[in-house]
């Protein structure tokens, strides 16, 4: 598929104070031309040269706020990459990553 045809969202799991794995979405505005006012994933379309990890850290960044590096994050937080799951075709026609990462939050 052409690169301008790829996406990436971001599975990004974390732990509540219980313990109990909870993950990030996102409601699109219903003003939207897909799936609008829907929950979703943060993530959007690749730009040149970037990894799926990379583009779903950007878009999660200019969505929900999460920087893009992780250094920039306060500690002890820090995102791990855990795992690239298998594209799926969108209905749009795009080809999207999931890419499951995870907050870390526990400082020893």
């Amino acid at each position: 598929m052409p690169l301008s045809r790829r996406a990436a969202v971001l599975i990004l799991l974390f732990a509540d104070r219980k313990g109990d794995l909870r993950v990030v979405l996102t409601m699109r505005a219903s003003t939207l031309k897909s799936y609008s006012g829907q929950a979703a994933l943060p993530g959007g379309k690749a730009e040149e040269g970037e990894s799926p990890f990379e583009t779903a850290r950007r878009e999660a960044e200019e969505e929900i706020g999460l920087p893009a590096d992780s250094s920039k994050l306060p500690p002890p937080f820090r995102v791990e990459h855990l795992c690239e799951c298998p594209t799926n075709l969108a209905k749009t026609e795009l080809v999207v990553r999931p890419c499951v990462g995870f907050l870390h939050s526990y400082d020893e």
